[in-house]
């Protein structure tokens, strides 16, 4: 995605392993980069940064009118042999021909970009291959069901698509999860995902979404979405947020299935805040409060999960503090 710089010296004379080359021509070429180039950059003394290479004319004061080819005279870029990238196309006005059969009558070099950016060492890998999933379950004892229990021991994910490989990276609701490839004979494999061994996703209620990536040998863009089911547990609906008058925050958590007993997570600018207490009234309602030195600035977004005794998180909800 980044343009690279030609530089045309058709007359340049240089000195090539002990060999001058008067008038022969040569291209500096400069690869793109994000970085701005410096102000100036001195040809005939390259600096270390950035890295210029140099593309160099043929004959010297034996060949031509008067002197070499003159080599880059012209310049040009286009996708010659539609591999997809910028090949370049440079001219010598005095070239001698294939086989230096035609004296002076010119050449026309085309150089393929894949190769000569390969040679020179800076091809990019190419990006491996998006997935595309078509489906994802959730199993128990072997059997897919729609929902589990959050923590539930022996919950297993399959996950189905093409390609999938030994370098795909599973992620379910964005935690990057250990997975592990069926045997890929025959056609393509499936992957398997065991909760017990991604407490994180196991021990949060909600839907089980899913992507993945192919990693190497750059990785690719994220596949589609697609659900595997919902891992049933506490769920908060809403949430409102009082400020009381000594500045103390009261948060109302309104829900589904919670305890009679847990704790109350709260983060704002990404630390855990200190509640004064957290007041549980099962099944649907449960208070907690900041205290005026722990509360954060009005307009602050505040993340909020309710966990039980056994650590089954609750979906996360945002909230305003006043």
């Amino acid at each position: 995605g980044l343009s690279d710089l030609f530089i045309g010296s058709p007359e340049r004379t240089f000195d090539l392993n002990g060999e001058e080359r008067e008038d022969a021509g040569v291209t500096e070429l400069i690869y793109g980069q994000r970085d701005f180039l410096p102000a100036v950059i001195k040809l005939y003394d390259p600096p270390a940064s950035p890295r210029i290479f140099r593309l160099a004319g043929a004959h010297g004061e034996e060949q031509g009118v008067e002197g070499g080819d003159e080599f880059s005279y012209r310049l040009a870029g286009a996708d010659v042999d539609g591999d997809g990238y910028i090949d370049y196309i440079a001219n010598a006005m005095h070239g001698d021909g294939l086989g230096n059969s035609v004296l002076n009558g010119g050449n026309v070099y085309i150089f393929s970009g894949k190769k000569l950016s390969a040679k020179l060492g800076m091809l990019a890998p190419p990006q491996a291959p998006t997935p595309v999933l078509t489906s994802a379950s959730l199993l128990v004892n072997g059997q897919p069901v729609q929902q589990a229990p959050a923590g539930q021991g022996g919950l297993r994910l399959k996950i189905v698509g093409v390609p999938l490989r030994t370098d795909t990276e599973i992620r379910i609701n964005g935690v990057v999860a250990v997975s592990h490839l069926q045997d890929p004979a025959p056609g393509f494999p499936d992957i398997f995902v065991e909760l017990d061994e991604n407490p994180v996703i196991r021990n949060s209620a909600g839907p089980l979404l899913v992507r993945a990536r192919n990693t190497t040998p750059t990785p690719s863009d994220l596949s589609n979405e697609v659900s595997a089911g919902t891992l049933v547990g506490p769920e908060i609906t809403r949430v409102k947020v009082k400020k009381k008058a000594s500045g103390a925050l009261l948060l109302n958590i309104f829900g589904l299935s919670f305890p009679s007993d847990g704790t109350v997570s709260v983060v704002a600018n990404g630390s855990q805040l200190a509640l004064q207490f957290a007041a549980f009234q099962p099944p649907d309602f449960v208070q907690a409060k900041i205290s005026p030195a722990s509360a954060p600035a009005p307009g602050t977004t505040l993340l909020i999960r309710v966990v039980t005794p056994q650590g089954i998180q609750s979906n996360e909800v945002t909230a305003t503090a006043k």
